[in-house]
C-alpha cells in the first residue's frame, strides 16, 4: 500500500523573488502548528516546564525557544509553531505537563500554511493589504498580530529584523482553504517590487 503524501494547498508553486532583492515570497515547508488554550496563571508553569520559555501574556508578544515559537493570539489562546514533523512531540510534552489543568492543545498542522515574505520591499507590500500599521515604529521583528489581508483572515508574525541581511521577514498563516488566493494577491501588491503575477487556480485574474 502506498503510505500517504503530505502535500501542500500550494503544491506547484515556487518561490518568487525580485532579481534586485526587494521581495521574495515563498512557502514554509510544514511547519507543525499547535493551538494552546487555558488561563495564564493556570498554565503558566507547565508551559516554561514543556517549552522552556515564558508565556507570553499580552498582544503582540511571542516567545521563541529551541522547540517552539509560542504567538500571542488573545488571553487565552496561543499558536505553537514547531519544526517539520515535531508537533506531536511539543504536544505530547505540554499535555504531559499541563496534566490536571483546565487547558485545550489542538494539532492544527493541516489546518494552516504557512508564506513567509521578505525584501526590503515587504512592509509595503503588506501595508496594501491591511490596515494594520504596520511601519517600524509600530511593528517590530519578534511581534504577532491577528488582521484581515484583504478578504483573508491571518496571523502576521514579523520573524526577521528589519536590519537582518535581505530586509524583515514576515511569516503569514492563513488557512489552507485561503492559501491560493493569498499567494496571487501578494505576488499581485508586490508587482512594483518585481515579482511575478501569479495566476488562481480558478484562472480568473484577481484586481487589487
Amino acid at each position: 500500500m502506498t503510505p500517504p503524501v503530505r502535500r501542500s494547498p500550494l503544491d506547484g508553486r515556487e518561490a518568487l523573488a525580485d532579481p534586485a532583492g526587494r521581495a521574495r515570497l515563498e512557502i514554509r515547508d510544514f511547519p507543525g502548528k499547535l493551538i494552546l488554550r487555558g488561563k495564564p496563571d493556570t498554565i503558566r508553569t507547565g508551559v516554561k516546564k514543556a517549552l522552556g520559555v515564558e508565556l507570553p501574556e499580552k498582544s503582540p508578544e511571542t516567545a521563541s525557544g529551541a522547540s517552539a515559537t509560542l504567538l500571542w493570539l488573545s488571553p487565552d489562546e496561543w499558536m505553537v509553531l514547531t519544526g517539520k514533523g515535531e508537533e506531536t512531540g511539543v504536544q505530547h510534552a505540554l499535555e504531559q505537563a499541563l496534566a490536571g489543568m483546565h487547558h485545550q492543545v489542538a494539532d492544527v498542522t493541516d489546518y494552516y500554511t504557512v508564506l513567509a515574505l521578505s525584501g526590503t520591499g515587504a512592509r509595503d507590500i503588506l501595508m496594501k493589504l491591511t490596515m494594520l500599521d504596520l511601519h517600524e515604529r509600530a511593528f517590530n521583528a519578534g511581534e504577532v498580530r491577528g488582521t484581515m489581508l484583504m478578504h483573508t483572515q491571518a496571523v502576521l508574525y514579523q520573524s526577521g529584523a528589519d536590519d537582518a541581511a535581505g530586509g524583515p521577514t514576515f511569516d503569514i498563516v492563513v488557512r489552507w482553504s485561503m492559501a491560493d488566493y493569498l499567494w496571487c494577491l501578494v505576488a499581485e501588491c508586490g508587482r512594483e517590487f518585481g515579482l511575478p503575477e501569479q495566476v488562481p487556480v480558478s484562472g480568473e485574474r484577481l484586481v487589487v
